[in-house]
């Protein structure tokens, strides 16, 4: 009777399983062994692996070609029901070549916290090859938050001027500063569109690269890399803010002499663009913390990886992008709920501190007490704590 059809039948409940199973990192079978152990063994667990493999293969087979015109269908309802929510997309042929949106949360985040934005071409769908642009700010978290969101078929000029151009539309006012990788389309396009905006360079995909890129042979490259401080001294050069601009280039000059990497390209290359990242040459500019919290940790690219490898068609995506909204959501509700009720523990007299602690959110206002440190103004500081407010009648 286990193995019967009717015994076999899935539900609804198991029809979800299924669905939310194949969009993560779980996957079906992992997720059809989570639910045997939920519901008390094989017998309880509803359809077998198998079973729920072929439910999945349905939805595939369901979806088909018409995942494109499921995804328009799903974002033009959610502008019938909110007004703010902005979207543009262009076909060709029946082909959907480029979409962008932003509902109502991404353009009040870039209402706040647009000053400085970042953008990046992530992740291609499997279907289609599209390539996913995220547009993402830091909020007063010092976290990053979704400002726009595009799907392109095709890296080029033309597409990125288009989706950009559809950024501006959506927010009604250019970006004062843009910041982006080495990709050299991109830095076509955004003077096109964003003609009053600065473009620098992001310092954390350019440091990354320090370790597999140049350095002529990779027996020279792995010798500086695990025998040498050369990987230390360089991210302690050029992240430092305190050099001008003079003193930057005599310390670049006698580093490259120093290890004997006068000639490399890479580093020459470096070296010509240095006024588009390297901090000292913009540290007059409030770049919204995108130079130093765009880690590997805190990029947007950590942040959708979670459902990069599952996105077969665009409906999987539209989902997959959802949850990824809603868990940012949930993290800035979180802080929001520290900064409103905890109290931070002073450990100065200074009234600055104080007056920082009702004014600011809980991670900038630690950023203050770090600097009153540095100034000289708290002695022995701990380490960050909070305390709960106490209750008042």
């Amino acid at each position: 009777m286990r193995f019967s059809r009717s015994k076999r039948q899935l539900h609804y409940t198991d029809h979800k399983n299924v669905f939310h199973g194949s969009i993560s990192k779980g996957g079906v079978t992992k997720s059809h062994r989570f639910r045997k152990a939920v519901k008390g063994g094989v017998d309880l667990s509803g359809g077998t692996v198998r079973d729920h493999q072929n439910f999945k293969r349905d939805i595939a087979y369901f979806i088909g070609n018409k995942d494109a015109q499921m995804l328009l269908n799903v974002i033009a309802n959610r502008r019938k029901v909110c007004l703010e929510f902005f979207l543009e997309y262009k076909c060709d042929d029946k082909e959907l070549l480029a979409i962008f949106w932003a509902d109502e949360t991404a353009r009040s985040n870039y209402r706040e916290f647009g000053y400085a934005i970042s953008f990046d071409a992530t992740f291609r769908t499997n279907k289609h090859a599209m390539i996913f642009v995220p547009f993402f700010a830091i909020d007063n978290h010092k976290k990053s938050v979704v400002v726009g969101a595009a799907l392109i078929h095709n890296e080029s000029v033309v597409d990125y001027t288009w989706v950009l151009n559809a950024f501006v539309k959506a927010h009604r006012r250019q970006p004062r500063f843009v910041i982006t990788n080495q990709c050299a389309l991109m830095k076509q396009a955004i003077p096109i569109a964003f003609p009053e905006s600065k473009h620098r360079l992001c310092m954390w995909h350019i440091t990354k690269k320090v370790k597999s890129k140049g350095w002529f042979t990779w027996q020279i490259s792995n010798y500086l890399q695990h025998r040498t401080q050369f990987v230390s001294e360089f991210n302690k050069l050029v992240w430092n803010v305190h050099l001008g601009p003079n003193e930057f280039e005599m310390q670049w000059n006698n580093l490259i002499n120093f290890y004997g990497l006068r000639g490399d390209p890479w580093f020459d290359e470096l070296y010509e663009i240095k006024e588009s990242w390297i901090p000292t040459y913009y540290k007059d500019y409030q770049m919204s913390g995108l130079m130093k919290t765009t880690s590997k940790s805190e990029s947007i690219n950590a942040f959708f990886n979670v459902y990069a490898l599952f996105w077969h068609d665009l409906v999987v995506f539209l989902h997959s992008f959802d949850n990824a909204i809603e868990s940012q959501g949930a993290t800035h509700r979180s802080l929001e709920l520290t900064t409103t009720s905890t109290i931070p523990r002073l450990v100065s007299p200074c009234k600055l501190e104080a007056h920082a602690a009702e004014v600011y959110t809980r991670m900038i206002f630690f950023e203050v007490q770090k600097e009153l440190r540095l100034f000289g103004f708290v002695d022995g500081m701990d380490s960050p704590t909070l305390v709960k407010p106490e209750c008042t009648p």
